[in-house]
């Protein structure tokens, strides 16, 4: 059964889980914001209703029902809020929607049991009356003489009235639709935009398995090679060719060359190893050095094998030149460009290293007369153990690490490296620094 491609495996649970994520905000959001509103739309309907007690307790006490009446159906709408006063036995004598006359009895109504019983009463039910749902809030008007300081206790016999205030809970509703679809809206794009995002990290963690196979099948046949050859080599010994001195010595130079292949490969995954390391890049002093010494020690250190092909190496710097940098390892990346640009340079040929400041930019170029590289081949090149000829690269000494180190030397250093070449017309590699 095929294995499943790493994206399918990661995505799913991922957008599962923000989807989740999503909608337990959203109803939670929801739920807090009509919960709040409807709190502050209570608490506006009770300070009404106070206001209208105070306003009408005195015509409650004169008797003068009929003033009641006119003063809800004037204030009412001018607050957009329904007023109706109630008797303590449930009948009405002031409503600003409807004619007092036509209405009924109002004793069963909840919002007026509690209001006598406690001193205030809130419900929310469908309007007998107005036929829509309704925000209902009860306050009772106590006759004077039974007002004590403070909050006074509920006293039936003393109750002069009921004061009843509402407001359609339709239009509340409808307020908090069109927030909720803004919010809503607002959740689907960061919904999407998360899809999005989860779609290319999941092609990144594809990318990065593929990455991490390839390095773990390279790292393989890299020191594969040279242990099976050393090991070969040494059984062939074992087994006689000890006592031909002339095949004996030429067995053994094959062995120490291999041998040496593994050192420099375990060298260069090790210093990938601290390139790599957040901690390792931390613990890095950087520093405003004179750039010409340090490309005049990486020259230096390259002479042997650029003298060993005749291969002349000219360097244009300026003595003032500055960069902020940490000095070894920017040696160690040219130095590895210099000796990669010797491995595939003809004898008596030309390398020349250029170094300017562009901008806010230094750029460090080695430039050489080699077989050149096609373009195809210009994105991979900086990856581990990718080399464009295997069998080329193995014969010249190279580990295929090389550029990868000066990729991660120029990144520690907030940098970039390039290439620019064409079969048949050399290389150019350039570091580009802040």
């Amino acid at each position: 059964m095929p294995r499943k491609r790493l994206l399918w495996q990661l995505y799913p649970s991922y957008l599962l889980l923000t989807v989740i994520a999503v909608l337990a905000v959203a109803w939670y959001t929801s739920y807090s914001l009509r919960t709040f509103h409807f709190h502050q739309v209570s608490e506006g309907i009770k300070s009404r209703a106070h206001l209208i007690a105070q306003q009408i307790a005195n015509d409650l006490a004169g008797g003068d029902l009929e003033k009641i009446d006119r003063f809800c159906k004037t204030t009412g709408p001018l607050s957009a809020t329904r007023i109706t006063v109630i008797l303590p036995d449930g009948r009405v004598i002031g409503d600003s929607d409807e004619q007092i006359a036509d209405m009924n009895n109002h004793a069963d109504r909840p919002e007026f049991r509690d209001a006598i019983a406690t001193g205030l009463g809130r419900s929310e039910r469908p309007s007998d009356t107005l036929g829509q749902n309704m925000m209902y809030l009860a306050i009772p008007i106590q006759s004077r003489d039974s007002h004590g300081a403070g909050t006074p206790p509920i006293e039936p016999d003393k109750i002069l009235a009921v004061v009843r205030t509402s407001v359609p809970v339709s239009a509340i509703d409808d307020q908090l639709r069109k927030i909720y679809l803004k919010i809503f809206g607002i959740i689907l794009i960061v919904a999407i935009l998360a899809a999005v995002v989860g779609v290319h990290q999941s092609k990144r963690i594809k990318q990065l398995e593929a990455i991490r196979r390839d390095f773990v099948a390279n790292v393989s046949h890299e020191l594969k090679t040279p242990i099976t050859s050393i090991k070969g080599f040494v059984e062939t010994l074992q087994e006689g060719a000890l006592t031909d001195p002339e095949q004996a010595d030429r067995f053994l130079e094959i062995i120490a060359r291999h041998a040496d292949r593994l050192n420099a490969i375990i060298d260069d995954l090790l210093s990938l190893s601290r390139l790599e390391e957040d901690s390792e890049q931390r613990a890095l002093s950087f520093e405003m050095t004179l750039l010409k010494p340090v490309l005049t020690e990486a020259i230096a250190l390259s002479k042997p094998a650029a003298e060993a092909k005749r291969i002349r190496i000219d360097l244009n710097c300026s003595e003032t030149l500055a960069a902020r940098m940490n000095p070894a390892l920017l040696e160690q990346a040219v130095t590895n460009l210099i000796n990669n640009a010797i491995k595939y340079s003809t004898e008596e040929s030309r390398i020349e290293i250029i170094a300017e400041q562009t901008g806010d930019e230094m750029r460090i170029a080695v430039r050489d007369q080699g077989c050149g590289i096609a373009e195809k081949y210009h994105e991979r090149i900086f990856q581990r153990f990718y080399v464009v000829d295997k069998s080329r690269s193995r014969k010249l000494g190279g580990t295929g690490l090389g550029l990868a180190i000066v990729k991660h030397i120029a990144q520690v250093h907030n940098g970039t490296v390039t290439l620019e070449s064409q079969p048949g017309s050399g290389s150019t590699f350039t570091l580009h620094l802040p």
